[in-house]
């Protein structure tokens, strides 16, 4: 599942993602998120972090305090975290890793595969 409200951003990582073999439901507003998460199920959530009036933070805890979907893997997907240093900030606690905008196709692959 990919949360990305910046439509070019969300296009472009749907095309990387699927030519890598990997089915995507894209998804550039996050107001209905849960629903979508279980008709969808996914193995890994690939999460903006800024969506306008929603924050992917608060929707990375929702999911991880639910012991339903704790068990999907949600990656960071922003420009705010470059380096492991900045993910170790408390505020990205609850997600299991982080791809940084702009991102390499390899990185990108490298880090929902894993």
């Amino acid at each position: 599942m990919l949360v990305e409200d910046e439509i070019s951003i969300m296009e472009a990582t749907q095309m990387a993602l699927e030519m890598h073999d990997f089915e995507v439901m894209p998804i550039t507003d996050a107001k209905n998120i849960f629903d979508q998460v279980d008709s969808f199920k996914p193995d890994i959530i690939l999460m903006d972090f800024n969506m306008g009036s929603l924050n992917g933070r608060k929707i990375c805890d929702q999911i991880k305090s639910n012991p339903t979907t704790a068990q999907i893997k949600v990656l960071l997907f922003t420009a705010a975290v470059t380096d492991d240093a900045e993910f170790k900030n408390p505020l990205f606690a609850n997600f299991d890793g982080y791809v940084a905008k702009p991102y390499s196709i390899d990185d990108l692959i490298n880090k929902v595969s894993r």
